[in-house]
């Protein structure tokens, strides 16, 4: 799924298909591990009823986790965070709601496993649909823009929304 969804969409990722295809196996596996360290990353998916196939997709991951140090999220000081990243659904699960829940499921576990209180993204500009989506599910733009690391002549927006967490957590 995360080769199709580079293929398809190749300005929404930081990795190339190419870069994502060339990985061992075990690099593969590597990095499944890495995104559900409880706590610190989670990984999310959607499956189809019917044949089981992967349908979605959407990570999650503390901000000491992330896989480049420049990723960062202006939030106050000392305030924890976490950032999404990875988000994809397939066309033949487009329109469902999928992208909703795997975004409830995100942020249920930034709130209540990983404790934090912001979440934030990063989406190239241009993408308006996805920046659209993200508004609709509480993220707001902020003044920080970035190059895009594939491309320079895009820019990414930073969008953050606050986390609220369960009163009955622990």
């Amino acid at each position: 799924m995360r080769l199709a969804a580079l293929r398809e969409c190749p300005s929404a990722f930081g990795e190339t298909a190419e870069q994502a295809a060339a990985l061992h196996p075990a690099d593969w596996e590597a990095r499944i591990a890495r995104s559900c360290a409880p706590g610190r990353q989670i990984l999310a998916v959607a499956a189809d009823r019917d044949n089981g196939e992967f349908v979605g997709m959407l990570g999650g991951c503390i901000d000491s986790e992330r896989d480049r140090p420049e990723l960062l999220v202006p939030v106050p000081d000392g305030a924890l965070w976490a950032m999404v990243w990875g988000a994809y659904v397939r066309p033949s699960g487009r329109g469902r709601g999928l992208a909703d829940q795997l975004h409830a499921a995100v942020h249920r576990w930034a709130a209540d496993e990983a404790r934090v209180e912001w979440i934030g993204l990063d989406v190239v500009e241009t993408n308006t649909r996805t920046v659209a989506f993200y508004r609709r599910n509480g993220y707001a733009s902020t003044a920080l823009l970035r190059p895009y690391a594939k491309d320079p002549t895009l820019t990414e927006t930073v969008m953050v929304r606050p986390l609220r967490r369960d009163p009955e957590s622990p």
